[in-house]
């Protein structure tokens, strides 16, 4: 799989409504844990804040897809563009 479809496809599951909310849902429920752990249960909160990042770590891993794959869409169309001038250019020089 290519930039290009790897970044449709990363915006065709963050636009997910399942998968959106249980991003969100997920989220809150591991800000409750972390709201109600004790001060002095610095493992829980240490796990706790973990998960957080690994969650947030995922939506960014796709969220970087879909920018790849935009950066990547918008250079092919460029490249595309600079050859028929050159091949426009060529032509008219001959």
């Amino acid at each position: 799989m290519n930039a290009v479809q790897r970044g449709i496809e990363a915006e065709r599951v963050l636009q997910e409504p399942l998968l959106k909310e249980a991003f969100k849902s997920v989220r809150e429920r591991l800000v409750e844990k972390l709201e109600e752990c004790a001060i002095g249960d610095i493992t829980t909160q240490q796990s706790l804040t973990l998960c957080l990042q690994v969650l947030k770590n995922i939506q960014g891993y796709l969220e970087s897809a879909v920018r790849d794959g935009d950066y990547e869409a918008a250079k092919r169309r460029i490249d595309a563009d600079l050859e028929a001038r050159r091949g426009k250019r060529e032509g008219i020089l001959a």
